[in-house]
């Protein structure tokens, strides 16, 4: 295991922008802290423009994640699709290459908390990464629907796996990276100002920079040339810039921009082998359990539904959403415990959220995720199945959130369903479940009428 070398670390992060004029914000993707803290700075710096680490070409659909009435969880679905070129003995010679993915938005989400606070202050909304047919054309991508797993533009899995944070959790006793982010980054990162959280997360970011510094692949090096371009372009005019993007980035993104010009190699999607293909790029309702890593989503967080309840506890309470969250979630298990016979007791919730809070002064921490979940281990369990399900209660609390597009999409979306085209016009929900030939959807009409199709027969 490689340990983190310290030396040139104020150095490096004194060369990263943070200055209202210009400010390089590093996130984790779905943490409601780094939602948190980058809502502060944007209230604080009141930047003219925002750049996001997302596809650029979806930049038009800025003006609909803006709608009020537009309800996350929401994702930018991605297409490609291209005819290969024929090969003499290939057995796939004329067929189509589908390729997709999805970019989700939560109500936790940095990026998704960017654009709603960006457009009540009046700010210029872009997305700045290369769009999905060029990333394909780095090898960021495989054709979807070989392996049944959902594809993200969003991908964190590097990061929790590096070395540098492997020897952080070893050292601070924690279980895995989820606990030991939670601790020093959640729960733990609160109260702190903007400022010197992104300034901590910046620091752990650099550690596993330089620890891949050998393993950087020209993919990402591609896609940071394309973003500082962009963010160039914004310089240029003159007014604050606030920009958004994974930690993992935001080094070289700097660097970057501290040449006269980015020295940018724009990959076209003629790359891909067919000028022809087809493209596109649609807003279409997501669902809270997948963003859960349990379901093998790349930039995934443990028990989605708890942070989206610390998130809208902060909106309450501010500083003690924690707190509350866990109330609210010791209160719901209990009661859904209760509904399946089990002997849960007010009393008993009452106790978990009590033993959270002893055993987070224990481990020198604000209670969070894994207090109250080891303290609901504790108080309401009583045998070996009632903690199966209370593990499957926490994993899926507020998992059947299904976010709405606002009304201008809604009334304008037509769906290709089994050849016969249906006006979404009226659409309530939209249910998702998975299947061996993709994601199949359920959507739910005010008439109480419903079709299903598969995700790749829509698009």
């Amino acid at each position: 295991m490689t340990t983190p070398d310290v030396a040139d670390l104020p150095q490096r992060l004194a060369h990263i922008p943070a200055s209202p004029q210009l400010r390089l914000v590093p996130v984790r993707h779905h943490s409601p802290a780094c939602a948190k803290h980058v809502q502060t700075l944007i209230q604080q710096d009141k930047p003219e423009i925002i750049l996001i680490e997302g596809p650029a070409d979806a930049t038009p659909l800025m003006p609909y994640l803006a709608e009020t009435d537009a309800r996350p969880p929401l994702a930018l679905y991605c297409y490609y699709v291209a005819k290969p070129s024929a090969t003499d003995g290939d057995e796939l010679a004329g067929a189509a290459l589908r390729h997709r993915s999805f970019y989700p938005l939560a109500a936790f989400s940095p990026e998704w908390v960017a654009i709603r606070e960006g457009a009540r202050q009046g700010a210029e909304l872009r997305f700045i990464d290369m769009p999905y047919p060029e990333q394909l054309a780095l090898g960021e991508q495989t054709p979807a629907g070989s392996d049944g797993h959902e594809l993200s533009l969003l991908d964190e899995r590097a990061l929790a796996q590096a070395d540098p944070t492997s020897r952080m959790v070893e050292l601070s006793g924690c279980r895995d990276f989820n606990e030991w982010w939670d601790r020093y980054f959640e729960s733990g990162a609160m109260a702190l100002t903007p400022e010197d959280y992104f300034h901590n997360v910046l620091g752990w970011c650099l550690l596993l920079r330089d620890a891949s510094q050998q393993q950087r692949d020209t993919a990402n090096t591609q896609r940071e040339h394309y973003m500082a371009a962009q963010i160039q372009t914004a310089i240029a005019t003159g007014k604050r810039c606030l920009v958004l993007t994974g930690g993992y980035h935001t080094e070289a993104i700097a660097q970057q921009l501290q040449q006269p010009a980015a020295a940018t190699r724009v990959v076209t999607a003629s790359s891909i082998g067919n000028t022809n293909g087809e493209r596109g790029l649609y807003l279409v309702p997501y669902t809270l359990h997948r963003l859960d890593s349990a379901n093998d989503y790349s930039a995934g967080i443990p028990h989605c539904g708890y942070y989206q309840e610390v998130w809208q506890q902060y909106k309450r309470v501010g500083l003690e959403a924690h707190h509350m969250a866990a109330q609210r979630v010791a209160l719901r298990v209990g009661h859904a415990l209760q509904a399946r016979g089990e002997t849960v007791s007010l009393p008993d919730c009452i106790e978990a959220v009590a033993l959270s809070r002893r055993l987070a002064a224990l481990r020198g921490t604000p209670p969070g995720r894994p207090e109250i979940l080891d303290a609901m281990l504790t108080a309401l369990v009583k045998d070996s199945h009632s903690r199966d399900e209370l593990d499957r209660l926490a994993r899926y609390l507020s998992a059947d959130q299904v976010g709405r597009v606002p009304k201008p999409i809604r009334s304008r979306l037509w769906w290709r369903i089994s050849g016969v085209s249906a006006n979404f016009t009226n659409c309530r929900s939209v249910l998702w479940r998975r299947r061996k030939s993709g994601w199949i959807f359920t959507a739910r009409h005010g008439t109480g009428t419903s079709r299903a199709c598969c995700i790749n027969c829509i698009f």
